[in-house]
């Protein structure tokens, strides 16, 4: 009578110097993409121009941002004169940020569909114009499905990680 391992249900013995392909390794795995899981993916349309210019615009705000904080950290520890010149390039980086910011207001107040949207966003607590704006770039489907649809879609969905004998708490 062969041997046979203690747990080779669980793990298939593989020829010495061979590694299980990370498909065989992680077949059962609820991370896998919903191909894979028999499961044909939600199609997303393409975001319209409009959409684009306005996740464009939403990045180089980003990159702004970025930037004002870098420089700031930069003048707290520049000796001499060049404090002032750092201070000067901040100055004109605000303004840009501040004239970037009226320009998606624009863009945003000259479509009514967002301008519905993003009307109703301040009425959540601890939503502001720059996370109501990241929102209208990013996520399109607001309002159009239900919360159990965009929660995963914003990455707010509760996910589990259990294994075939752990059940452990759902986290986001």
């Amino acid at each position: 009578m062969a041997r046979r391992h203690r747990h080779s249900s669980a793990r298939p013995r593989l020829r010495q110097g061979h590694r299980a392909s990370c498909e065989d390794r992680y077949a059962g795995c609820s991370g896998l993409s919903p191909v894979r899981r028999g499961r044909p993916p939600t199609p997303r349309s393409r975001p319209d121009a409009q959409t684009q210019e306005l996740a464009a615009q939403l990045t180089r705000r980003r990159q702004l941002v970025e930037s004002v904080v870098a420089e700031n950290t930069r003048r707290s520890q520049a000796p001499g004169q060049i404090p002032k010149q750092i201070q000067a390039h901040i100055t004109w980086l605000e303004r840009r940020l501040r004239d970037l910011d009226e320009d998606l207001a624009t863009a945003i107040r000259s479509s009514p569909l967002w301008r519905e949207k993003d009307d109703l966003m301040p009425r959540v607590p601890g939503v502001g114009p720059v996370w109501a704006r990241t929102m209208l770039a990013s996520v399109p489907e607001l309002g159009t499905l239900s919360r159990q649809q965009i929660a995963p879609l914003v990455g707010v969905a509760p996910l589990n990680r259990d294994s075939r004998t752990l059940r452990s708490t759902r986290t986001i």
